[in-house]
């Protein structure tokens, strides 16, 4: 297991490994979620790396992850709205309403 811990805790994390044109195809995946599931990731995600410490058992996964929340941060406009937590709050209401009919509760 690998703990990471940061001397500041703003302290950005290294550059993530994007894909940008030069990728080929086969080296892509496309996720497609709904605005709501991915307000709602971005938010949980964006805290994972602003932790001062934080247990990760593969320095990949942390990689994987900080690629995720790169991706969604320059996707997602809602972020940099002022209402931003207003829109996260609907989103995950969103979410949660959308399970619960899934459900049928």
């Amino acid at each position: 297991m690998l703990e990471i811990v940061r001397k500041k805790p703003d302290e950005a994390p290294p550059s993530a490994i994007v894909c940008n044109d030069e990728c080929m195809p086969e080296d892509m995946v496309t996720l497609k979620i709904n605005k709501a599931s991915a307000i709602v990731l971005f938010e949980e995600l964006d805290d994972f790396h602003e932790e001062e410490s934080i247990r990760v058992r593969e320095p990949a996964f942390r990689i994987a992850l900080w690629n995720v929340i790169s991706t969604l941060q320059k996707e997602l406009i809602e972020i940099f709205a002022p209402d931003y937590k207003q829109l996260l709050d609907e989103a995950r209401k969103e979410l949660i309403r959308s399970e619960n009919s899934l459900i049928g509760n």
